[in-house]
């Protein structure tokens, strides 16, 4: 969470780095850091804050680990992706459809 301060109190954010590079400018691992996801998770504007965003990444970093067969050969990125458009989205409207 430090590190996701960090980005929300700057008041000049660098607007020119990636995702991960910006990450780690701000002290971050994006490299198997589950934090790292729950930043995405906000930046993707899916999280309302940081602890359903921390939740979320915990529910798709035990998803990733169960599907390693159709999550191989994809990014951590694309992974999240993945699970968010239709993994997360397809539980989300069974549970409140």
């Amino acid at each position: 969470m430090e590190t996701y301060l960090k980005f929300l109190n700057d008041p000049n954010p660098p607007t020119h780095l990636a995702e991960g590079e910006l990450w780690e400018y701000y002290g971050g691992d994006c490299y198997g850091d589950i934090s790292y996801y729950a930043f995405l998770l906000c930046r993707f504007g899916e999280a309302s804050n940081w602890t359903t965003a921390m939740i979320m990444a915990d529910k798709w970093s035990d998803w990733d680990r169960q599907n390693e067969s159709l999550t191989e050969g994809m990014s951590g990125y694309d992974s999240l992706l993945h699970w968010l458009n239709v993994e997360y989205v397809g539980l989300y409207y069974k549970q409140n459809g």
